[in-house]
Formats: C-alpha cells, structure tokens, sequence
C-alpha cells in the first residue's frame, strides 16, 4: 500500500509594527529601542544603522520616528553592531549584540552634543533578557549542534528541552533518526509540529513525525524550540520546532562529519535475561555528512548545500530467519543460524541560495531532496522477516520553499513565502523477499 502526502501553504503578510509591539511578524530577530539626547528628549530622525556578518546587504538602516523610536526587524541570527548617527551630535555605536531565534533586544541610547568626527563604542552591554516578546523560547545554535553527543536530528533535541513530553526510546540516536510525536505543558501528545524557517513542514495531523521529513539540523543555523506563546505561524499553541537552514557567507566554507559504532562498542547485560536469545542490540550505525557554502556574488548572492548519508542496523530480540519462507502454509521455522536483522537507511540532500535583489528586498529557495526507509527489510520480535512491511519514503520524495521579505519602514514589513511537502510512502515488501509478495502473513 502506498499513499502520496502533499503538503503545502502560502503567506503573504503585510504587518504594521509598533516599536513596542509584542507581537512580531517574522520568526527572525530585532532590535529596537529609543534614541534621546542627554537631557533625556526623544530624538526623531536618527539613523540607525544595524551590520552584520549574517546579513547578506553586511548592512541594515532605518531612522527613528517622532517619538525616538525605531526597530531593525526580521535579522537573522548572528552577532550585531548597531550605530546611531544625527548631524551636531556624536556618533554612538553599541556593539557584541548577538541575536537568536525571534529575540527582541531592546537597545536604548542616549546622544550627546559634540564633533562630527566623535564617535563613541560601546562593548560588552548587550541585552541579556527579550522585555518584548511573551513567547517562550529556546534556541540551539550551531555551535551546539554540531558539538553535542547525540543523534543530530530535530526529534533529538527535544531531550533537551524541559517541558517537553516525547514518544521515543530513541535513546543518544541508537535507533536512527526516527520520527517521534512531543508536547508541551500537558498536551496532546501528537500536537508537536514541525517548521522550516518559519514555515510548516509536515501534516496538520499527528505531529511533525507524521510527515517523515527529518531535517539535517546540524548544518543549520540554529532551531528554535517554542514552548508557548506562539502567533499566527502556527495553528496551535504547544511545542513547535523551527529549524533555520543556513544561507552561506561572503566566504567559502565547509565541513565533513563521520560517525561510526557498532557490536563491538556496546555492551550487553543478556545474563539478566535467561529467557532472551538474542537482544534487541545494535550491529551497526554510521552517519556520512557533508557541507560547503560561500558567495556566488559577494554581499549579492549566497549559496549553501549538504549531503547525508545514515545507516542503523540492528538485531531482532528472539527472532531469526523462517527456514520455510516461500513456501505455500508451511509454519514458521527459526532457522538459528540466522539471526534476523533489521537495515534503516537515511539519505537527503539539499541546497539553498539567498538573493539580495535589492538593499530591501531579499528571496530564498530551498530544495531538500531525501528518502529514507526504515526498518529497510528484517522482521520484529512477533513477526518474521518475510511477514513484515516496510514503512519508507520513496526517493522522489522533496521539500521545495521560496520566501521573500522587505522590511519597508520600521514599522511595516512585508513577507511572503510557499512551501510544498511531497513524500510517497506507506507499506512495501522487506528487501530481501520480494518474490513472496503472494505468501500469506505468517506471524
């Protein structure tokens, strides 16, 4: 049996946004605050310029309205510099701000009369605490992605997270990167979802394992896990994994990771146990994972892409291989010198490349092209091999995304984005009995 999911939604948001508004159109970061002079008078008409390695345009301007106020939005994560400039006052520049997931930092400032030439830096002051947003928050960043010893998948790092309820045994990755239901605070246990770069990827049903889309987290540029609070990105108000690709850089770069384990690694306790024969143990796992990014044109256009390959195999407890498979009503026969086997296998690869077509307008296309197929042949502890169906995700499977946005004033942004979720999946025949499809279920 075999069923195709399409999953796939469209956003255009056109959002006034006051400077102390809670609420935030986009699920990237801000800076906003209030500019006065040193009689404590708001300011109008100070230039606020916000740069960045993150950003693709290195720069981002607004000026400050009537009451002093002004907010840079929807900034990628990374490490912020923010000046203030007005003719007749010195120059201030706060610096080391560094932003994350949908934090809001609030950086007020306060300008004093002096040269045009004077300019005053500010390190080590970067706000701490979101006095902005009533969403609760966590955020892995890249760094920890990529040091943290376990399974390098977002079903995994909801282990890190207090609060969240989660349907898994999948203890350090031992079983793969299998998808798994969560919660938050009480709640379904299939109300988890799962986001790409603010968008949904995955059914509307069953949570973010329903759809069998793993992302490749450890080469993103963080994921984002929300306990409560959210906004209109989301249909619910539970947990919600938000997983940000990573967009390259004005530099080339890259990495490669290689793990590997098997039955020599892993110890065994089978003496407690008299009654099993053969345990539930692994045998094999390897993780192949690659990565390169940089500028196709500088401060213009950026790419990034990365292929992975998985593998998870592992013995059946007290099963073995049916010395009468394909044979027409005969009974099941262990054949104990076979022991039974079961083979996941993982492989997707993607790419994303993001234009800045103007110093406001900025577009993203991503395409992830994966398949998966888990257990890929092998049976269960109640079920011989030759008996068993495979759960997989054919090789056509994708998830193509394109986004824009245009930060028009500090107050208006506009955003837009499609995306499209397509698997074909449900359950096929093991790998190695495929000729006795017409055999009856022996269980």
């Amino acid at each position: 049996m075999r069923r195709a999911i399409r999953a796939g939604s469209f956003f255009v948001l056109v959002v006034l946004l006051p400077v102390y508004a809670h609420a935030q159109a986009s699920a990237q970061a801000s800076i906003t605050g209030v500019v006065r002079d040193a009689s404590g008078a708001v300011l109008p008409g100070v230039t606020v310029e916000a740069s960045s390695p993150a950003l693709i345009e290195r720069v981002r301007n607004v000026v400050s309205d009537g009451a002093g106020q002004y907010r840079v939005v929807n900034l990628p994560a990374g490490e912020y510099a923010v000046t203030f400039a007005l003719p007749g006052f010195s120059t201030v520049k706060r610096e080391g701000i560094e932003l994350t997931g949908s934090f809001a930092a609030v950086v007020n400032v306060d300008l004093k009369v002096g040269s045009v030439s004077e300019t005053i830096t500010v390190s080590g002051e970067s706000p701490i605490v979101d006095t902005q947003n009533a969403k609760q928050e966590r955020t892995i960043d890249s760094i920890l992605l990529k040091t943290i010893p376990m399974g390098r998948t977002q079903n995994s790092l909801v282990t890190l997270v207090p609060g969240i309820n989660y349907n898994s045994n999948n203890v350090g990755g031992v079983n793969g990167p299998v998808s798994v239901t969560f919660s938050s605070h009480g709640g379904q246990t299939n109300e988890g979802r799962l986001q790409l770069d603010g968008m949904p990827a995955g059914a509307a049903i069953g949570g973010a394992g329903v759809s069998g889309y793993l992302v490749d987290v450890a080469n993103s540029q963080e994921v984002n896990i929300s306990l409560s609070g959210s906004l209109g990105e989301s249909e619910i108000g539970g947990a919600i994994i938000n997983v940000v690709p990573r967009t390259g850089g004005n530099r080339f770069g890259g990495s490669w990771f290689t793990s590997f384990a098997d039955k020599k690694l892993v110890g065994s306790n089978l003496d407690r146990f008299p009654t099993v024969t053969r345990p539930d143990s692994l045998i094999r796992d390897f993780d192949l994972n690659g990565a390169f990014g940089g500028p196709i044109q500088k401060d213009r256009l950026w790419f990034f892409a990365l292929g992975r390959v998985q593998g998870n195999w592992k013995g059946v407890t007290n099963m073995y291989r049916n010395l009468n498979a394909g044979k027409f009503a005969a009974p099941y026969a262990a054949d104990l010198s076979n022991p039974d086997e079961t083979k996941g296998q993982w492989k997707n690869a993607n790419g994303r490349v993001t234009w800045q077509a103007s110093p406001k307008n900025k577009i993203n296309f991503y395409w992830d092209q994966h398949d998966w197929c888990n257990p890929c042949g092998g049976g269960s502890t109640t079920t011989s091999a030759e008996a068993n169906t495979t759960p997989a995700v054919g090789p056509d499977a994708h998830v193509i995304q394109a986004s824009w946005t245009n930060p028009l004033t500090g107050k208006i942004l506009l955003d837009a984005g499609v995306n499209l979720l397509q698997q074909v999946w449900g359950l096929y025949p093991s790998y190695d009995v495929t000729s006795n499809m017409g055999i009856p279920r022996v269980t």
